[in-house]
């Protein structure tokens, strides 16, 4: 039996969880591991778990002391050498080698009982690879993965190993160094390939055990991703299943006859795609580097992307940021408009009760003079008075009585006058005049008030009107930005935001050109 090898070096990604199968439930139902047949997790083969601290501890902790103790300088001193490596430039942490044994067709043609097989030729071949490479490769952690749809598989977790260096720690953990302290020399990629055509003899040796052959794609069978490999094949399986269904339901739909055409035309189209590409990826003879490059250059795009969507997400919350901010104003100005109005109704209340004291005082004056008045007129009474006898319309007087009688007409006359006088020094007197001339203004005053009451109270009611919309438009906003987001493609985001840009200028330039204004004492 023929089947293809694989061995795929990660350069920094590595998911020591997922190797080892330890995910939380909620990331077992994430879609990067959806793929993981969880009943067959139990047939995985451990060959070596061991926290990547603690490794670098057993191999470095001795040396850190020696190079410790020759250091006069505390800040030269190192306290922690994981910590240490993982922010240098120049060493490698540690590397990830993936090595899988044929294609998923193969395994779909053969039995779970031929996978296991084969899962433990792996393993024999990863105990092999631990022994033969423990100068330079310190292998920590190392799974065999018989749980998922497709090729069996091995992730090995290692630590390489460089030593006779003159400055620092003897021994560094750089993979360039320790290939080349392991016979693979020469420049670039050539010692990775080199180191790689050893490792895939010796995955040879282990799989004729099994009676399985190398079959060789090209000059090298090179897969640049299990990943993507998986994606390949899931994406081609999905779409043979789809055609087939197009043409199951192609004879019993004839209304749908022209588009079912289409479809089956763009699916064909993409499954040769799809066939070209990964005969394409299996044919790269340097993919390795290359993929590597793809791979970084893909993230910073990605990241870019992130970037971008992080920057139109705060330019959206600035926005509504804006918005809620202008509410704020105007929420504000509302308040300061209602306080002022409560302010002018104290003050018109206070110039009422001034109104009503000054014209209760003129009132009880007037009142004071019309006593003063009546008082002074002469009473007339029937004493001491008899018709005459030959005159019916002459009366007879005693002389007393009309002597009296004179001088109260006398009186009388003085005290008409008098009050008369008094009344008129009154009115001429200048707080008489003050009084009135006050009493003239606040009632002016309040006729103004009573005006400015009644505009800001229906400018207090606009306002209110324009902030429930205010409102209902930034509510409608936020939405139309949430489902923008979510379902619009980027060019009709773009296009929408400069529209509503443009719309948002014209409509500042329409409130400048009326003079728009909230200040109530134009």
């Amino acid at each position: 039996m023929e089947m293809s090898i694989s061995l795929k070096l990660e350069a920094k990604q590595t998911s020591i969880r997922h190797n080892n199968r330890t995910l939380s439930e909620e990331e077992y139902q994430e879609p990067a591991h959806s793929h993981i047949i969880r009943e067959r997790t139990k047939d995985n083969i451990i060959i070596r778990q061991e926290p990547i601290a603690e490794a670098y501890k057993r191999l470095f902790d001795n040396q850190v002391a020696e190079y410790n103790s020759r250091q006069k300088r505390k800040d030269r001193k190192i306290d922690n050498y994981y910590k240490h490596v993982q922010q240098s430039k120049t060493l490698n942490l540690q590397k990830e080698m993936i090595v899988a044994v044929g294609s998923k067709d193969d395994w779909d043609a053969l039995s779970y009982d031929d996978k296991k097989k084969a899962g433990r030729a792996i393993e024999e071949y990863v105990r092999a690879f631990i022994e033969a490479n423990k100068s330079h490769i310190y292998v920590y952690n190392a799974m065999v993965h018989l749980d998922e749809a497709g090729a069996p598989h091995a992730h090995v977790n290692f630590i390489p190993l460089a030593h006779g260096y003159r400055n620092g720690l003897g021994t560094q953990p750089s993979w360039s160094k320790a290939l080349d302290q392991l016979g693979y020399k020469g420049k670039g990629k050539k010692p990775f390939i080199s180191f790689r055509e050893t490792e895939v003899k010796r995955i040879e040796e282990a799989l004729k055990e099994i009676g399985v052959t190398r079959k060789v794609i090209g000059e090298r069978n090179y897969i640049p991703s299990i990943k993507k490999y998986k994606e390949i094949m899931e994406l081609k399986d999905r779409t043979k299943e789809e055609l087939q269904k197009l043409q199951q339901d192609f004879s019993t739909k004839d209304n749908e006859l022209e588009e079912l055409k289409g479809k089956v035309e763009a699916k064909e189209i993409d499954l040769a795609l799809l066939d070209g590409e990964l005969a394409e990826k299996q044919e790269l003879a340097h993919g390795a580097e290359e993929s590597a490059r793809q791979a970084r250059q893909q993230a910073q795009e990605a990241q870019g992307e992130a970037e971008r969507l992080q920057k139109e997400a705060d330019r959206l919350k600035s926005q509504v940021i804006d918005s809620n901010r202008a509410l704020s104003e105007k929420d504000q100005l509302i308040n300061r408009q209602e306080a002022q109005l409560e302010r002018n109704d104290q003050l018109f209340n206070e110039q009422t009760r001034q109104y009503d004291e000054e014209t209760d005082f003129i009132n009880r004056r007037a009142k004071a003079l019309k006593e003063i008045e009546r008082a002074s007129r002469v009473i007339y009474t029937d004493q001491d008075v008899r018709p005459s006898k030959l005159n019916p319309d002459e009366v007879i007087l005693k002389k007393e009585h009309y002597k009296n009688l004179k001088q109260r007409a006398g009186f009388s006359d003085i005290i008409g006058n008098f009050a008369s006088t008094i009344v008129s020094k009154i009115q001429q007197t200048s707080i008489y005049k003050a009084l009135e001339a006050e009493m003239n203004k606040w009632k002016n005053a309040y006729n103004n008030l009573k005006a400015k009451y009644n505009k800001l109270e229906k400018e207090n009611e606009n306002l209110r009107q324009e902030l429930g919309k205010l409102r209902h438009q930034n509510d409608v906003g936020r939405d139309l930005g949430i489902l923008c987001e979510k379902y619009l493609p980027q060019d009709e985001r773009d296009s929408l935001y400069r529209r509503l840009s443009r719309l948002k200028k014209e409509e500042d330039k329409r409130l400048e050109r009326d003079d728009f204004s909230y200040d109530y004492d134009r």
